[in-house]
């Protein structure tokens, strides 16, 4: 039996779990930000909607997962390093 071995993150829950207990606090702040984030962009498209049209204002609204990212690391709520 190997006793001196960390299973790999993906067995344990990664990043949501502390001990094996969920972390629900942090589960919900990364939710909170998120949705922070996705609104703000959001808004500013609506607010440009007028200046570059529909179909340019849809996809400034628009967010990827690594913009996302950027914006979860500057507010340093996560210490994960990367997405994979």
């Amino acid at each position: 039996m190997l006793f001196d071995l960390e299973p790999d993150r993906s067995l344990t829950g990664g990043a949501f779990y502390s001990d094996q207990d969920f972390e629900q606090e942090f589960v919900t702040i990364l939710n909170q930000q998120c949705w922070r984030y996705l609104e703000s962009k959001r808004e500013s498209s609506r607010l440009k909607r007028a200046d570059v049209g529909l179909l340019a204002s849809r996809r400034m609204a628009m967010a990827s997962l690594e913009e996302i990212w950027e914006y979860i690391k500057k507010l340093g709520i996560s210490k994960v390093r990367n997405l994979s």
